[in-house]
């Protein structure tokens, strides 16, 4: 159990136990051993609390990026997602990764070395998305947005 005042929203409930659920793995090392910068984060999600980011996994059929996402509070949000990685191209799918040609609440938006998302869900709407470093027409299915 949590205290906490007002409702469950107020309180961000639903970070806080996805927060408990997924607790921060803390490894020993040095600054010497690592190359790279201070601080890297592949995707920054901007706007609605409301809306999650759950899952970053290898597509089952390739080498792209399957995302998914949920609106959590039970009412429609925006979000932008941005990503330092770039890709060429970025689609709806079910939950099988196929593509469903219904773009619909995604908006990719072309700039700078990565990806920006512009997202909007529906209320307790889960969205996946596969980003693809491939060329749309090349995804085996539907359209697509690309970059």
């Amino acid at each position: 159990m949590r205290p906490h005042s007002g409702s469950a929203l107020d309180a961000s409930m639903p970070r806080a136990a996805a927060d408990f659920n997924h607790p921060l793995v803390v490894t020993a090392g040095s600054a010497e051993s690592h190359a790279g910068p201070a601080s890297l984060s592949l995707f920054a999600l901007d706007g609605d609390s409301a809306i999650h980011l759950d899952t970053v996994k290898k597509a089952e059929d390739s080498d792209d990026l399957i995302l998914r996402l949920f609106e959590a509070h039970g009412g429609r949000a925006q979000a932008t997602l941005s990503s330092a990685v770039g890709f060429r191209s970025a689609e709806r799918t079910n939950f099988l990764e196929d593509s469903i040609g219904d773009d619909s609440g995604l908006e990719v938006v072309a700039g700078g070395s990565g990806t920006t998302l512009k997202l909007d869900l529906r209320a307790f709407e889960v969205m996946t998305v596969r980003l693809s470093q491939r060329a749309a027409a090349n995804l085996g299915g539907g359209g697509g947005s690309r970059l």
